[in-house]
């Protein structure tokens, strides 16, 4: 086919001669790939790192090397052994995925770029994520079809979602009705004069590479007892911190003596805890709470994750200093973050190990992401998180599509947050 005859979406690479590619496994691996059915499934891919030359401007002939280096450890370390994978010029890889389908080779291309962008150049931008479906080789020549960057990543959860098996349920037996007294912690009467009733949520947490189940997270839940109302995220948010402390201690007691109740969900080995970074501030707090995190170990295997809420404004040096204090009682220490760079880098200056986008708590009224909507977020979510800490995590997602999607986004951790999830209550009987 000639370039002329190439349809309006195709573009066509410049001829490479075998002395102009990067080495001679680039030169082995074109030569292998030619005529392979590979291509003809979309599962060549060009991965194009033009923009990093762009932005770097006259560092580039210094800093290439670099560059390269780390593109090829993000692949070994994202796509696995079986990806084949070769420089053919100064600013292409080709890549071809024979253990994926087309959309999810397409996909994790994308992953590598996004995160090859976020480490040098700080951002991933839309226009910058410059991709390929190789369509043909022949003689040095390669064309390549554009990749829509918004539509694949869609397209891959379809795809993975339609195949793979939901993921499985979580099962709490109802609350025994000796258990359902009020205990030491709640109800209370708040500093406002309220009488605050509190409950827990208990949601199932899913390791992402092999979507499996690994452990429970608990989510607090405050209802006014005079109007039956709950309160939302800000008004959790608005209580004192004396207040604050005992919605934390009453829900890390209520989901606990829950999930004691089921033998198969005492078995998995994480447990998310909540805390505010309030009472992780005080003196009196945070020695309650690292007798909460010593008593809620369920078992020897029991990982306890101590999941600090309501960051915004904390100094890092205070959050380094709260989370160092803490961190002898549990297995790790993660935050919830918003998705901006400035969030999730002050999170990690503070000593985090991961970070948590908590995409149940928008505002009322607020419109869901469109899966398309979702995934751009998750994504860029996930790079900026990625370049920072270790773990990643999403809560509050609705479908296994999108446990599919943030999958493929690049997340760690995530789980799904439904109508349906278990609820642990104290009755609501007067102090």
């Amino acid at each position: 086919m000639s370039p002329a005859t190439l349809p309006s979406n195709v573009d066509r690479l410049q001829s490479l001669g075998v002395d102009r590619l990067a080495a001679a496994d680039g030169a082995a691996m074109l030569e292998h790939l030619e005529g392979s059915p590979l291509i003809a499934e979309g599962r060549v891919a060009l991965i194009s790192l033009e923009a990093v030359r762009e932005r770097m401007a006259d560092r580039w002939p210094y800093k290439r090397e670099q560059v390269w280096e780390q593109v090829e450890r993000c692949i070994q370390r994202q796509m696995g052994a079986l990806v084949m994978s070769a420089r053919v010029t100064e600013t292409d890889f080709v890549v071809a995925q024979p253990q994926v389908e087309r959309y999810a080779a397409h996909a994790g291309c994308l992953s590598v770029l996004r995160e090859i962008l976020t480490f040098f150049l700080g951002e991933a931008r839309t226009a910058d994520l410059r991709l390929r479906e190789v369509t043909s080789l022949d003689g040095g020549h390669i064309d390549g079809r554009k990749i829509d960057p918004r539509t694949i990543m869609v397209e891959a959860a379809k795809a993975q979602a339609a195949s793979a098996a939901p993921p499985p349920a979580v099962v709490v037996p109802e609350i025994a009705a000796e258990d359902a007294s009020p205990d030491r912690w709640s109800p209370f009467v708040a500093g406002d004069g309220r009488r605050l009733k509190v409950s827990c949520r208990i949601h199932p947490v899913f390791e992402l590479r092999e979507l499996r189940l690994v452990g429970h997270r608990l989510e607090p839940r405050v209802t006014d007892m005079r109007t039956g109302n709950f309160l939302d995220g800000a008004g959790v948010t608005l209580l004192s911190p004396g207040d604050r402390e005992r919605v934390d201690l009453a829900t890390i007691a209520r989901g606990v003596s829950r999930l004691r109740a089921t033998e198969a969900n005492s078995r998995q080995p994480l447990l998310m805890l909540p805390a505010a970074f309030t009472t992780l501030g005080s003196t009196r707090g945070r020695m309650a709470l690292s007798q909460a995190l010593r008593e809620a170990r369920i078992d020897d295997a029991t990982r306890i994750v101590c999941e600090i809420h309501e960051l915004d404004g904390a100094p890092s040096a205070r959050l380094l200093e709260a989370v160092s204090l803490v961190r002898p009682f549990c297995y790790a220490a993660v935050g919830q973050v918003r998705d901006d760079r400035r969030s999730i880098e002050a999170a990690a200056r503070g000593g985090l190990g991961g970070v948590v986008l908590d995409l149940a708590g928008r505002e009322a009224g607020a419109r869901e992401d469109s899966d398309q909507d979702l995934m751009v977020r998750l994504h860029a979510y996930a790079a900026l998180a990625r370049a920072q800490v270790k773990v990643a995590m999403a809560f509050g997602l609705s479908t296994p599509r999108q446990l599919a999607l943030a999958r493929l986004a690049g997340l760690t951790h995530a789980s799904m947050h439904t109508e349906a999830a278990t609820e642990a209550t104290v009755t609501s009987r007067a102090l």
